[in-house]
């Protein structure tokens, strides 16, 4: 017989009470271990709303933090531009979606 496995939620004794539950994600009630972690989660959220810009504002952000990184601790190889690459990607492709929908929304539909 397999073991169950156990939620250990806010309020379970087993829970950690040190931590603030503002720390925790409201979805999963998860722990960020990394700032870029919550950053890419209210991008995320950003996008899901379609505010396209503040997504654009988390992906400036991310950049200054690695920038400060890098010049701080040099370009150390674990540092990687995937995630700021991935999110531009994606708000590209979110940005496209918008501007296709804005021109239909505007072309008249032609009857057959």
């Amino acid at each position: 017989m397999s073991a169950r496995s156990t939620v250990i939620t806010a309020q379970s004794h087993l829970s950690d009470a040190k931590v603030p539950h503002t720390w925790r994600d409201p979805v999963t009630g998860s722990l960020h271990r990394r700032l870029a972690d919550g950053i890419n989660a209210a991008f995320e959220h950003a996008c899901r709303h379609g505010d396209l810009d503040t997504a654009a504002d988390l992906i400036a952000v991310l950049e200054d933090q690695r920038d400060r990184w890098i010049s701080i601790n040099g370009g150390e190889r674990r540092r990687s531009d995937q995630l700021i690459n991935r999110m531009k990607d994606y708000l590209i492709h979110r940005r496209t979606q918008q501007l296709v929908a804005a021109v239909d929304a505007k072309v008249p539909q032609r009857r057959h």
